[in-house]
């Protein structure tokens, strides 16, 4: 019987990567589409403020991250803009109406 020259699998290559670079690892090799589909029928016709893949995306990257809560995870996709976006998220926040915005120097 021959040896295997080379780890099958060499854990700490995984290791040596940023936590952005897991997440996107994490996310490529993840067999999800059966759960994204079924989170995305069960939702129906329900509200949707998010599509279902940057929200899933997200509680991935609180795994990767090893966030505690859903809370911390919030603040570090509102403070990382790559997580964000490699979430699926828009980076740039929708621009909202403007006859909402308050203006203090009463310009027009």
């Amino acid at each position: 019987m021959t040896r295997i020259a080379g780890a099958l699998f060499a854990w700490y290559a995984v290791e040596a990567r940023s936590d952005l670079e897991r997440f996107y690892l994490l996310r490529y090799h993840l067999p999800d589409s059966d759960l994204i589909a079924a989170l995305g029928a069960k939702r129906g016709l329900g509200r949707d403020d998010y599509l279902v893949i940057p929200i899933w995306n997200a509680i991935v990257a609180g795994v990767v991250f090893q966030h505690e809560s859903i809370e911390l995870l919030q603040r570090e996709l509102s403070r990382n803009p790559s997580l964000l976006q490699a979430c699926g998220f828009n980076v740039l926040p929708l621009q909202k109406s403007r006859r909402w915005c308050i203006n203090p120097l009463n310009l027009a």
